[in-house]
């Protein structure tokens, strides 16, 4: 994003401001075409690193496009261990979340304490929501 940013003569924060206008609903022509131009060129970029690796992979070498994959800001998330281990959390925790708000034996405020519970014990509920987004 940095180069893109300097490219067009404007700081990191004000081109993240331009392509999140381009993604509402009522975001102007260019303001949705430099939103869909930033979106198609991560596309393309993960798509080589894909090929890169599976070309490297034929060679007996992935380590270079397998680090990238896994620490780029872009693609990390999809890419990481650590990311797997976010999912693997959101789920048990979205199963959680479900057989608590499915038990019928307990009152409001008893479901309201025991997610305190869970959140005190660092098991953040954000999790969950960002289970559905994937």
């Amino acid at each position: 994003m940095l180069s893109i940013a300097q490219a067009l003569g404007v700081n990191r924060c004000t081109l993240r401001e331009w392509i999140a206008a381009g993604l509402r609903p009522d975001a102007s022509e260019l303001e949705a075409a430099l939103a869909a131009a930033i979106q198609r060129g991560r596309v393309e970029g993960e798509e080589r690193l894909l090929q890169q690796l599976h070309k490297m992979a034929e060679k007996g070498d992935t380590r270079a496009a397998t680090w990238l994959l896994s620490h780029s800001p872009r693609w990390r998330d999809n890419w990481s261990e650590a990311s797997h281990a976010r999912r693997e959390v959101a789920k048990v925790v979205g199963m959680f979340v479900a057989a608590l708000e499915a038990e019928p034996s307990l009152r409001t405020e008893q479901r309201e304490r025991i997610m305190l519970r869970v959140r005190a014990q660092g098991l953040a509920l954000a999790a969950v929501e960002d289970e559905g987004q994937e």
